[in-house]
């Protein structure tokens, strides 16, 4: 046992996970909302005449709108014991998101997406997991 490796095992944290089910997320306060969306793939044909773009070639009609139902992810993190209040407040402007698909790109890539955590954590926010379209 050398010296770099205690300096290795100091350096590495611990992973946290947290596991929830659908009825865990049945047990939060839920909220509806109209909302819009757009994949970030849309129109992503038209990105061709710059270079090759990443990701499928969408043209027009990657959108689409509904009425969803679900939690706020605000919620669900207080659920499972993070200050979100002190994390917001913090104006960590460096911190995100990110969601991972459960589905995936035709390379077999998951489809993800980050979002800045001050916009998950806003008292006022919008963030929410989905777990019902149009009733």
């Amino acid at each position: 046992n050398n010296a770099n490796d205690d300096d290795e095992e100091e350096d590495e944290e611990e992973e946290v996970g947290v596991s929830l089910r659908y009825r865990d997320l049945l047990r939060l306060p839920s909220v509806e909302k109209d909302i819009y969306l757009q994949c970030g793939g849309h129109r992503r044909v038209e990105y061709t005449r710059f270079g090759e773009p990443n990701g499928s070639k969408w043209n027009v009609g990657a959108i689409g709108n509904g009425r969803y139902k679900g939690v706020l992810l605000r919620d669900v993190l207080t659920s499972i014991g993070v200050d979100v209040d002190a994390l917001y407040n913090a104006g960590e402007s460096n911190l995100h998101v990110w969601f991972i698909g459960a589905d995936s790109a035709p390379d077999g890539e998951a489809y993800g997406v980050s979002i800045p955590a001050y916009k998950a954590l806003d008292p006022a926010g919008d963030v929410m997991l989905a777990y019902e379209q149009n009733g």
